[in-house]
């Protein structure tokens, strides 16, 4: 196999990891049949480290009934791209294996939403005329929302831009409260 076939190979393992980050509600386990729809979903994709996506499960209006829970997506891509710089060890795993991926799930209340969502009302973003942040490594973010009606799509590299530091700010901490469901 050529070093092209080696690429092309890593570029699909890619595909599939990046498509079970974003269709957390496609993933075995199924999501629970009492469970509202997806509302939103949070990432941080590192450079050298796992990427991880939380995708949250939230009535869309006050009132609504359903499972409130948060699914949380990881691809360790550490391990996969092991493959691809030791040649015995794409050997052993196999160098088309499907992408090492980790999904949990957890029950969170309602409050924990509605806290959540005033933290960010009070968090302005501007998204033209902005500066962009310039860098190499790090790690990029994003948060989307599954509206119908306002379907929202922001992504950033590591700080994002200036104006945006109290957004990115308070999506850090939202992060941490969500990993700490599954601690």
């Amino acid at each position: 196999m050529s070093s092209e076939d080696r690429r092309d190979d890593l570029n699909a393992l890619k595909q599939r990891a990046l498509w079970a980050l974003e269709h957390a509600a496609e993933r075995d386990p199924a999501i629970p049949a009492d469970a509202n729809p997806p509302s939103a979903r949070l990432w941080q994709y590192p450079s050298f480290g796992s990427y991880v996506s939380w995708t949250l499960f939230a009535p869309k209006f006050k009132g609504d009934a359903g499972r409130c829970m948060v699914r949380r997506v990881i691809w360790d891509q550490m391990h996969d791209l092991a493959r691809f710089a030791d040649p015995l060890e794409g050997i052993r795993q196999g160098f088309r294996a499907p992408p090492t991926i980790l999904v949990a799930d957890a029950r969170v209340s309602i409050a924990r939403f509605e806290h959540v969502a005033e933290r960010f009302a009070l968090c302005p973003i501007p998204v033209l005329g902005i500066e962009a942040p310039f860098g190499l490594d790090g790690d990029s973010y994003g948060l989307e929302t599954f509206d119908l009606f306002l379907r929202i799509r922001l992504e950033w590299w590591d700080e994002g831009p200036r104006t945006w530091g109290r957004f990115v700010a308070t999506l850090a901490d939202f992060r941490q409260e969500l990993d700490a469901i599954f601690a």
